[in-house]
């Protein structure tokens, strides 16, 4: 395992920094905010990890990257590497539900009973068939987090979401204690199962409601549904190589896998204000809370810090934001709702001193204080 000083960490990068441009952005690197950000840290990071970075302005974007390897840091061309990317799935997911919605097939505050495939006991689904799309996809159906049984699928294997299947979801839907209904409880069973309602609306797989929707349309070629090693190797925060995680019926709420040029073209994409499906999907519609703190709003599959509120920046801006988190990586896509700059962050390990969303966010501040420190 490689140990580096945060300055030497930054001197490498700014040496190596790789451009990948539409367009240029100019002289934002977001070296500074960074750098700023991990002076105190030292950083541990296992030979093979990697840190892959986007710098996104509306149309264009920059990339730029550090990998570990035989006990050394470099620079590297990584913006083709394809990472687990976690949560931010669900910002997708939800878009596909955007997608029906835009079509009439379905309404937003609709309940999910009719929807319920039929291999899915509606008598003893009652409690469930009560929920709207709009709970589900704002966390707010008062379902559980996760499996029922993680604890036993974790002593199984380090990629425990392989035995999680439809029966399972069938059963863990069967024993849900609905809690705190219409306020906001995280819930990756409720992105999975708003995921096969989609399937069920549209007649058609997940991965192919993704590829149509989103993914030819963002021009995203390296993006696909995680299976065994599609993504590069992982390293849990001990450093120790990990099992990448295989999602075939969890997919909705976390099975793609991406690279920073895909995400950076699906970031332009979303920022654009005459696409009507992803203009929708970051109204703000509901208070949320994160880890017992507000964060102002919930989108649909976004994450909305209201004006003033981000950090300690004051800029009149929204941040639009979601992170992903895996056994073996963390991710962080955000953006500013008037600026139209943005920041993609994926790495495909995990450290107590170095988290993709706080990383993520420095380099945000960075860009916006070098384009206002431009005029």
């Amino acid at each position: 395992m490689v140990s580096i000083s945060s300055r030497l960490f930054f001197s490498l990068l700014l040496i190596g920094t790789l451009l990948i441009p539409i367009k240029t952005i100019g002289q934002t690197t977001g070296i500074q905010e960074a750098e700023s950000f991990l002076s105190t840290k030292s950083l541990k990071i296992p030979n093979g990890a990697q840190i892959a970075v986007a710098l996104v302005s509306d149309t264009t974007f920059q990339t730029f990257g550090l990998r570990s390897e035989n006990n050394q840091i470099i620079s590297t061309l990584n913006d083709s590497v394809l990472f687990e990317i976690g949560s931010i799935t669900k910002v997708m997911t939800a878009m596909l539900l955007m997608d029906f919605i835009i079509k009439d097939s379905i309404s937003l505050h609709e309940k999910i009973e009719p929807y319920l495939p039929a291999d899915f006991p509606k008598n003893d689904l009652q409690h469930v068939g009560s929920i709207s799309f709009q709970e589900l996809a704002t966390h707010q159906s008062g379902l559980h987090r996760d499996p029922l049984k993680t604890k036993q699928y974790i002593r199984l294997s380090s990629n425990p979401w392989v035995h999680f299947n439809r029966q399972e979801l069938i059963n863990d839907l069967v024993n849900a204690k609905l809690k705190a209904s219409g306020k906001y409880r995280y819930s990756n069973i409720g992105y999975i199962l708003l995921g096969l309602l989609l399937e069920e609306i549209g007649k058609d797989s997940y991965a192919s409601l993704l590829q149509n929707t989103i993914l030819n349309r963002a021009m995203m070629p390296h993006t696909s549904l995680s299976t065994a090693n599609t993504a590069t190797g992982g390293f849990n925060v001990k450093g120790k190589q990990v099992d990448n995680w295989t999602l075939d019926t969890a997919a909705p709420a976390g099975g793609v896998v991406s690279c920073t040029a895909d995400i950076a073209k699906f970031l332009s994409w979303t920022m654009d204000s005459s696409n009507e499906l992803t203009r929708t999907c970051i109204e703000p519609i509901n208070k949320g809370m994160i880890n017992g703190t507000l964060f102002s709003y919930i989108g649909l599959g976004w994450n909305i810090t209201e004006t003033g509120l981000f950090k300690r920046y004051t800029y009149e801006d929204n941040l639009i934001w979601h992170n992903g988190s895996t056994a073996g990586f963390q991710s962080y896509i955000g953006f500013l709702q008037k600026r139209k700059i943005g920041v993609v962050v994926l790495t495909n390990f995990r450290s107590k001193t170095l988290h993709a969303i706080k990383l993520g966010e420095h380099m945000l501040s960075s860009l916006v204080e070098n384009r206002e420190g431009e005029k």
